[in-house]
């Protein structure tokens, strides 16, 4: 489709229609910075691309600041931020060739050093009004009109098309639309970039959903639904649609975990459950939590040891509400359970240790770390008592409390703390605590561990760590997924890169789909093939 503009009649006209224009030129500058390099070829080549990309943003950036405009016309736009994380671009030099072509020479730079420098011309088009858009490219073309005298006539720069190779439609689209990435990760199932579940592994109870009990090796997308939150069990499966429905499938158990009429029946498909808007879940295997849109937490299955956190007329078979409310995230282990305010407060509840100083037993929802604002919580995903759990605070700090045997506190000592103490160093914007090993992630992408290295994490990591060690040096990464809870044999440790791709953290674990032939250098952490199925680029 093409977006036709008539000629301008008038001064105010043209001015309202090149405000559009404007907005145009500046948006084009966004598309073009959301070109991504891929990792399917060399990293060099792909560190390359995106550098060249960012070198044509900067130009296309500095060609609409020297663009004119008359009286009462749109000031051209503010200097549009750097094109990618992690990337910064330099003008070194600005040659005129004539009076109509400005020469640049840019440089574009990663943090680690690697950079690019490239030449590009700009040029002057003497124009009246746009006469069409291509949607595809966002390529823009402008004209100018035969009669001027009632027309105002504009000075435009642009880049020259032949300076650079030119981007291809999907790269100007970017990752999202060029090709399929994992945007939510588990140990036997993942939801891609365009929302559709994936699942493998063992299907002994229908905890895939395809309605079957057959297991599968590789990744099998289940139905058409989109999703936007999963939690993998030993034996049932939960997932949040892109709707806010709740749907749970797989073993029923006697705790009822699925909330429907016969607990004795295994359910081989998804179910719709609990009528809401639902947000986030959590679990740990023997008992559900679930905040609804309305910001209230919600609690079902074993009633043991005040797990459930006093949630009224909540039983093995009814949900019932947690007498706590503004909440937007849920955790749980053992027989305990966390939740993070709207407010930044954070609140646990049941048996173990839940950071509040003590070893709580049946105890209500209470308020850990008062005075202290937090902005995410996890749990170490233990059966039993709860032992241990971290939050981030607004600064990026994370406060850890449990046991602390193989140092996964991260406060350079192996003893258990009650109430939650700050990890030794690091400031992070996520952090993942998987049984005796705590993961955090960096602002800069990069991935750090502490705690054991039961499973051959690999790198600078391989004996563990009572303090935070970057595990990985150069790979960026954007999720870490818990391993599977309550008695399940998958123990492995998923993690998303910057890319979008699946990496499996700790070879020595069990889960992920079959990989064949084996990795080499199985000792360390690799990235997962592609499913077939997913839409993988062509350049």
């Amino acid at each position: 489709m093409i977006t036709r503009f008539n000629v301008l009649r008038s001064r105010r006209g043209f001015a309202e229609a090149f405000g559009l224009a404007a907005i145009m030129l500046i948006l084009m500058v966004g598309v073009g910075a959301a070109v991504v390099a891929f990792a399917f070829q060399s990293r060099t080549a792909a560190d390359t691309m995106m550098l060249t990309s960012a070198v044509v943003s900067r130009a296309n950036v500095y060609a609409g600041e020297l663009t004119e405009t008359a009286a009462g016309g749109l000031a051209a736009g503010p200097k549009a931020p750097e094109p990618y994380s992690g990337v910064t671009t330099t003008i070194d030099s600005v040659a005129d060739v004539d009076s109509a072509t400005k020469r640049l020479t840019i440089t574009a730079r990663f943090t680690n050093g690697t950079d690019v420098k490239r030449v590009i011309d700009i040029h002057r088009n003497d124009v009246t009004h746009i006469a069409s858009v291509d949607p595809d490219t966002g390529k823009y073309t402008w004209t100018k009109a035969t009669n001027t005298a009632d027309t105002t006539v504009f000075s435009v720069w642009s880049a020259a098309t032949d300076s650079v190779r030119k981007l291809t439609a999907a790269e100007s689209v970017g990752l999202s639309n060029a090709r399929t990435k994992w945007l939510v990760l588990q140990p036997r199932g993942g939801i891609d970039s365009d929302g559709h579940l994936w699942m493998w592994g063992s299907n002994t109870y229908g905890q895939l959903g395809d309605n079957s009990t057959v297991n599968s090796a590789t990744p099998k997308q289940i139905g058409t639904r989109t999703y936007s939150d999963l939690i993998t069990l030993a034996k049932t499966t939960f997932a949040i649609d892109t709707s806010g429905n709740l749907w749970a499938w797989g073993f029923d158990g006697t705790t009822n975990l699925i909330y429907n009429a016969d607990v004795s029946t295994n359910e081989l498909e998804p179910v719709k459950i609990i009528s809401s808007v639902w947000i986030d879940i959590a679990s740990d295997g023997d008992r559900v939590f679930a905040v609804n849109s309305s910001h209230n937490v919600y609690g079902w299955g074993s009633t043991a040891n005040g797990g459930l956190g006093g949630a009224t007329g909540a039983s093995a078979t009814t949900p019932g509400k947690l007498p706590i409310s503004g909440i937007m995230q849920v955790a749980a282990s053992g027989n305990a359970g966390w939740a993070l305010a709207d407010d930044g407060d954070l609140f646990g509840w049941g048996t173990g240790i839940i950071g509040d100083g003590t070893d709580a037993v049946n105890a209500p929802p209470t308020q850990i770390k008062a005075g202290t604002k937090f902005t995410m919580v996890t749990a170490s995903n233990e059966s039993g008592a709860s032992d241990g759990a971290a939050a981030i605070d607004r600064a990026g700090k994370v406060w850890s409390w449990g046991t602390n045997t193989d140092g996964r506190l991260g406060d350079g000592t192996t003893t258990t703390r009650k109430s939650p103490v700050a990890t030794s160093s690091g400031t992070f914007i996520s952090v993942f605590m998987v049984r005796d090993t705590t993961y955090g992630i960096a602002p800069t992408g990069a991935l750090y561990a502490w705690g054991s290295d039961e499973y051959r994490y690999g790198g600078a990591f391989d004996s563990g760590s009572k303090v935070p060690v970057n595990i990985m040096v150069g790979q960026k990464f954007s999720y870490i997924a818990p391993a599977s809870v309550n008695g399940s044999t998958a123990n492995a440790v998923a993690a998303i890169d910057d890319q979008g791709d699946a990496w499996k953290l700790n070879p020595g674990g069990t889960g992920l789909w079959s990989v064949s032939p084996t990795p080499v250098g199985t000792t360390k952490a690799f990235r997962m093939p592609v499913p077939s199925g997913f839409v993988t680029s062509d350049w």
